[in-house]
């Protein structure tokens, strides 16, 4: 329980100092900003695995923060993309960008990998990634109860590729 309040607080830091005004920023200082939050992210997914004995309402909670921290992090990367991409590039072209939606239908919590990049989802939640590179998407899915999945799909430029955690039965 105290790791978790000391957790909670150090993400309200975080938040509170990355939600200050970027566009002030040089370049290195925002591409800084974005590799320091993308460390936190990491740190906290290890977090929330080792912490399969919290309450409910305590993981919640986490993931909650967890997720806004994910928002702000992929606000920043998009601003940190805009930028340089209207520096140095005038077409100004974002065609190789999607999005992915996940989605669980399922009353347990489940987990999305993308890459290396692993997704929480809460029973019945969503959640958005913005700013995906469009190509091959490989992925697997876990849930407490239904095992382990791994798929391979295609994610089209400037397109949204939803991705289902459902019963296997179901469809």
């Amino acid at each position: 329980m105290r790791r978790l309040i000391t957790t909670a607080a150090v993400l309200a830091l975080t938040f509170a100092f990355f939600s200050g005004p970027a566009a002030r920023a040089d370049e290195a200082t925002l591409q800084r900003q974005i590799d320091d939050l993308k460390k936190d992210v990491a740190n906290l997914h290890r977090l929330v695995k080792l912490q399969g004995d919290t309450s409910y309402r305590e993981s919640e909670a986490f993931a909650e923060a967890l997720d806004r921290i994910e928002k702000r992090l992929a606000k920043l990367e998009a601003r940190a993309g805009r930028s340089t991409s209207r520096r140095f590039d005038f077409s100004d072209d974002n065609t190789s960008y999607g999005m992915i939606q996940l989605i669980n239908e399922l009353g347990v919590p489940a987990s999305v990998t993308i890459g290396n990049q692993t997704y929480y989802l809460r029973p019945y939640g969503s959640r958005t990634l913005y700013n995906q590179v469009a190509g091959q998407v490989s992925y697997s899915v876990t849930a407490e109860g239904y095992g382990v999945t791994s798929r391979r799909t295609t994610l089209n430029p400037n397109d949204t590729l939803t991705l289902t955690v459902h019963r296997p039965y179901d469809r």
